[in-house]
């Protein structure tokens, strides 16, 4: 059983007796608590309640497993001011110290007496072996149970890093029956209560020393030395042997590096060499040349070295340039051993042999070897100077070269809290930990505050730098270098744009402000002056880049997770790097938030550095700038604000794909509302009420969604989760209308009880056309007068911006062709339109809408064409079918006289409609009458030659002759057709219930089967025409016309209007015939004509007289999208290039 720390600090202190005394240093803490409980006093409930806490923690100890002995012994041993050999070790401990506190903790079933501590002592040496410490002068010998031997732990000496210990130490083990009652009565044949200790312990052979011949031998006479003079040639020896054991260290390393040859391939190794040892050779021969010397030295003034101080001095002057940069390096020289560990097995295996043979030639160990040397040189100067009499003139060289061994000493620790990056234990270190106490108290309390402040300023700006560098090395290249591909190779460089976006501007910029603060510490170490001039300049520069990223965040953060539901290798690869060390345990989502609290910390950093400047001086630059700067960064932070709301608003809007349901309406609905457009918008959201429709029943909460595009209704659904069901069908902005907003608040109770709280809910009514030919209303009520008027505002809002895109994005202009009625009479032109009307048809110059005359003065005009190519104009006029010469409507005064009376080419008043086309080549004329429920069509051919033309009977069915056409076709079909639409070779006849295909040279038919693989498209509106200009398909209704994608039924454009009517579909008898061969998707090169080929008509918003009904022709004209604001992104930073959009074109697209 464990007992109480306080008797293993007794016994070390009776291990201590007689020796000399050496100076204590302040127990810690938990020391001065443990030896209070044996004082009593008014608080030793309290440590006795801390104790019962550590009795608690050692229950779960495992004696058996090194690595938990290591921790114990490093928690509990009491470090002190050890002297060895005339030098005095800060934070040290004697091998009496080590095995006194292992064996105050270890079971007591490891040892046969109460002060057997031969386990003990097993145990320190294995962790000795493992360099859990070392000799404070790196001597090669085991550990004894003395107090002559002084040891450091390797994990607090400067600049080296120590790995816990593995192994198991099997006397320890604990029994392994669970019924084990602690004593020999355990059943267990190898329970260690019954077990003798003896059969495991053993005693470690000594190794044996040859005697080294002592200095003092040489000296004649002896006596005349004093016990100073004694004391200074024993650390000047001591000093000797001690870069003679580091210039041992560093020939180790060169034989290190000699073997490296065969384990890293040769296009790698001079990398690896110069980013591991750097200069290491250069500290060798500097090594060798203090070596030098000292032979020198000892040569010319044997048996007694009265002067070192110059050899050190120069030493100084030499080390000045050499090991700064050595050191700096040291943290990132880790870094790369321990990846080449992991990633290079050859490497690995090789190392572990050269530790096999000394466990003091580890490759880690020999990079931070160095590093500690040069911390172990002030101390040995400390001791050679405290031996030198004052007079001696070897103690202004010592006093010298101590100065400057301190400064570069210290220099060297800030090139490796540089170097660190914030990581690790030498990233951890605190101002005060890198200046030494007499120059802190030459610095006054609130200095040192300021100074602290600083230093903590720095330091998160390292840790800060390392985790961009994180983002760029981990993740980025990560990535991108992922074989497998984590991500599809076409997507990942817009994926990694997505989440990281422009953090390379962020780095640069952050860089550069690190470098120069770390030059300014290493310049003004260990007081700093005037930092705020840097932070300024920085804060300056990195305006754009910060507007660009922390508006972008909430976009990244839904990429991320998006990409991390979706794809499993993924988010195997984020668990991968959580574990990884660069990560420091943090997963990505830190990373890139990481900017946004960065930016947030400084103007809290700079008002504490401030506050503390003021009160130390009252003129400094900084009391000036730091202002300044808050200010500038407070305005960055405010001006992030909107565009933060609105990317929010974005991925919002990206969620609803996946929360919203279309219901009843099918799929095509949610693809309709186009959620995931770039250029989409979530223009406002809120929770809505609707009346209920019949007493009894309870009010009906709704999410009313207010898109750029669309306005959406739909119903929580709670039993799905966050799931929205559409409940009615969307409406488009363009068939919107507001309707009251300014009605009284009414009613509405919370509970189904009565007599149950009511809430004051607010009306609001929208009203919408479309969704059948009246269109309809809503009304619904806000939870507040405040939502109301919000929803108020941001629908007149909706309404002008989508107008305004329309306007930008319009796929046909609306060219008048008439807009006065035809009442005004106007020049002659070739370029003419006719349009046939109730009154008559008038003609006139084409985008002139003034010159149109009326030259056929009949009624009922329902349909006319123009067979250009033969000077025939066609008129369907109260149901007949009549062909004018176009000369006698038109005169030119080139050709001669023409006949003015038209030809009849219908017998009686029964023509339902007429249409003109072109057929494998031929211009033809079709007409149909009804009989009953069959549907009668004749096909004419106008003829060619008008002096070579046959009258031929046209038939029963015409009743008359016709000089100017001829009989090419009679057929019918059993059902009641709407319309006839020429193909390539065959005929189109619309019927009510579908499309027949009819082919005229041996008039057989069939039917097109509906195609069950398609999704159903349903028109916002009913239409009553249709037209189709490619690549788009018109849809005429009496309210508005929509306008629809053929390849997507993407709806495009919307025009509203009143008495809206279709009265070209751009078919007809024209010279340029639509192309012959129209590709796979029903149109070909076509789709770039920006030659207009519908014609509508539709009421003027205003009429000219009372009791006059006046109608305005347009033709749609089509236009280019000539700014395509996709292909011209938006960004705040001047410096940072997203990659190129994945654009894909449909054939023949404009």
């Amino acid at each position: 059983m464990a007992r109480p720390p306080s008797e293993a600090f007794q016994e070390s202190l009776e291990g201590q007796q007689g020796r000399s005394p050496s100076p204590v240093l302040p127990a810690p803490d938990w020391a001065a608590r443990k030896l209070q409980i044996h004082q009593g006093g008014e608080d030793s409930d309290e440590y006795e309640e801390e104790w019962e806490e550590e009795a608690d923690e050692i229950r779960f100890f495992q004696p058996a497993f090194l690595s938990e002995s290591a921790v114990q012994l490093r928690d509990r041993v009491e470090r002190r001011r050890h002297l060895k050999a005339g030098i005095a070790w800060v934070g040290s401990c004697t091998g009496r110290d080590i095995v006194t506190t292992l064996h105050s903790f270890l079971p007591a079933y490891t040892r046969e007496t109460p002060t057997d501590r031969r386990f003990a002592l097993i145990t320190a040496q294995s962790l000795q072996n493992q360099l859990w410490f070392v000799e404070v002068d790196w001597d090669i010998k085991p550990l004894r149970d003395s107090p002559d031997d002084v040891f450091r732990f390797m994990g607090e000496m400067e600049g080296m890093e120590s790995e816990l210990p593995k192994g198991l130490m099997t006397m320890a083990t604990r029994c392994y029956s669970p019924s084990c009652p602690g004593d020999n009565r355990c059943y267990a044949s190898r329970c260690p209560y019954r077990t003798a200790p003896v059969t495991f312990l053993y005693e470690a052979p000594q190794p044996v020393r040859e005697p080294k011949r002592d200095w003092q031998e040489e000296v004649d006479p002896l006596h005349r030395l004093s016990s100073h003079q004694v004391d200074r040639q024993t650390i000047i020896r001591q000093a000797i042997q001690s870069e003679i054991q580091y210039e041992a260290d560093l020939t180790a390393m060169e034989n290190f590096i000699i073997g490296l040859k065969d384990v890293i391939p040769y296009y790698r190794l001079d990398g690896f060499l110069s980013d591991v040892f750097g200069n290491a050779m250069e500290l060798r021969e500097a090594c060798r040349r203090i070596l030098d010397n000292f032979s020198i030295r000892q040569r010319e003034q044997h048996p007694l070295i009265r002067t070192v101080g110059d050899i050190f001095l120069e030493a100084a002057t030499d080390f000045r340039l050499i090991y700064p940069e050595y050191t700096g390096n040291v943290p990132s020289a880790e870094l790369v051993i321990r990846k080449e560990l992991d990633e290079n097995p050859q490497f690995r295996l090789f190392n572990e042999r050269v530790v096999r043979e000394d466990r003091r030639r580890d490759i880690k160990y020999l990079v931070a070897r160095p590093t500690n040397q040069l911390q172990r040189y002030p101390a040995l100067l400390e001791a050679i100077l405290n031996a030198t009499e004052e007079e001696d003139p070897d103690r202004d060289f010592l006093v010298e070269a101590l100065s400057s061994i301190r400064n570069l000493s210290a220099i060297s620790q800030l090139k490796v809290f540089h170097g660190s990056k914030g990581r690790g234990l030498a990233g951890k270190k605190q101002w005060y930990d890198l200046v030494p106490e007499e120059m802190r108290r030459d610095l006054p309390k609130k200095e040192q505050k300021r100074q602290m402040q600083i230093w903590e300023l720095i330091q998160g700006e390292m840790e800060y730098v390392a985790d961009l560098e994180t983002i760029d090395q981990l993740f980025v290249g990560g990535l991108r270098e992922a074989e497998p591909a984590i991500i599809d190779r076409s997507r990942v460089d817009d994926f990694i744009d997505q989440v990281f976006h422009n953090y390379r501007s962020l780095l640069h910029v952050h860089q550069d402000l690190l470098d120069k603060l770390q030059a300014r510490q290493l310049e003004q170490h260990p007081s700093v002056g005037a930092i705020a001039d840097l932070v300024f300049d920085a804060a300056l520069n990195w305006q754009e880049a910060y507007m660009e990223y922390v508006t972008h965040y909430p976009i990244a953060k839904a990429k991320v997770q998006e990409e991390q539901r979706k794809n499993k290798r993924f988010a195997d690869f984020l668990e991968a790097c959580l574990k990884h060390p660069m990560s420091n345990r943090q997963d990505v989502y830190h990373f890139i938030n990481r900017p946004i609290p960065r930016l947030l910390r400084y103007n809290l950093l700079l008002a504490d550095i401030l506050k503390s400047l003021q009160e130390v001086a009252d003129v400094h630059p900084d009391i000036e700038t730091i202002p300044q700067v808050i200010e500038l960064i407070g305005l960055l932070g405010k001006a992030t604000q909107k565009g933060v709301a609105v990317n929010e608003a974005k991925v919002d809007l990206w969620n609803l794909e996946q929360t919203l349901d279309n219901g009843k309406f099918g799929s095509r609905v949610i693809k309709d509302l186009d959620l995931l457009n770039p250029m989409r918008e979530l223009i406002y959201k809120s929770t809505v009420y609707r009346q209920p429709e019949s007493i009894g029943s309870s009010w009906v909460e709704l999410r009313l969604i207010l898109l750029d595009n669309y306005l959406v209704l739909a119903k929580p659904e709670r039993r799905k989760g966050e799931k929205f069901i559409i409940n009615r069908r969307p409406i488009p902005i363009e068939l919107l209308s507001l309707g009251s907003f300014g009605e009284g608040p009414r009613s509405r109770p919370t509970g189904k009880l009565f007599g149950a709280a009511e809430d004051m809910i607010w009306p609001l009514n929208v009203l919408f056309i479309g969704q059948g030919q009246l269109g309809g209303q809503y009304t619904l009520f806000a939870e507040s007068q405040t939502v109301r008027n919000e929803w108020h505002e941001k629908l007149q809002h909706a309404k002008v911006l989508r107008a305004e895109v329309n306007d930008a994005a319009k796929v046909f202009e609306l060219t008048p062709l008439s807009t006065d009625t035809f009442y005004q009479p106007s020049n002659y032109t070739r370029f003419l339109v006719a349009i046939g009307c109730e009154e008559g048809v008038w003609i006139g110059l084409r985008h002139d809408p003034s010159s149109l005359r009326k030259v056929l003065h009949v009624k009922a005009v329902t349909n006319i064409a123009v067979l250009e190519e033969f000077g025939i104009f066609l008129v369907l006029q109260d149901k007949s079918l009549l062909a004018y010469h176009l000369e006698a409507l038109v005169p030119s005064g080139l050709s001669p006289q023409v006949r003015s009376a038209p030809q009849r080419l219908s017998p009686g008043k029964d023509i339902i409609f007429f249409t003109v086309g072109q057929l494998s080549g031929r211009t033809l004329v079709l007409y149909m009458k009804r009989k009953g429920n069959d549907s009668l069509f004749r096909v004419l051919e106008p003829i060619t030659n008008s002096d070579n033309r046959q009258r031929r009977p046209f038939g029963n069915l015409l009743g008359q002759r016709s000089e100017w056409f001829r009989l090419y076709k009679d057929f019918f079909i059993p059902t009641e057709a709407l319309s006839v639409h020429f193909l390539k070779h065959k005929l189109a006849v619309v019927c009510a219930k579908g499309f027949e295909i009819m082919d005229l040279t041996d008039l057989k038919g069939g039917s097109i089967p509906p195609n069950r693989s398609q999704e159903a498209i349903e028109w916002e509106g009913r239409p009553d025409s249709a037209a189709f200009h490619p690549p788009y398909v018109l849809l005429v209704s009496a309210q508005f016309i929509e306008i629809r994608h053929i390849d997507t039924a993407k709806l495009v454009q919307i025009y509203t209007g009143g008495d809206i009517r279709l009265t070209w579909d751009g078919t007809g008898g024209m010279s340029r015939p639509l192309i012959d061969n129209p590709g796979p998707k029903g149109y070909g090169p076509e789709v770039k004509s920006q030659e207009p080929n519908i014609h509508i008509c539709r009421r003027p918003d205003t009429q000219k007289a009372r009791g006059v009904i006046g109608q305005h022709v347009f033709e749609l004209t089509p236009t280019l999208l000539l700014n395509n604001p996709l292909l011209n992104p938006n960004t705040h930073d001047s410096n940072y290039f997203p990659p190129a959009p994945l654009v894909q074109v449909s054939q023949g697209q404009a």
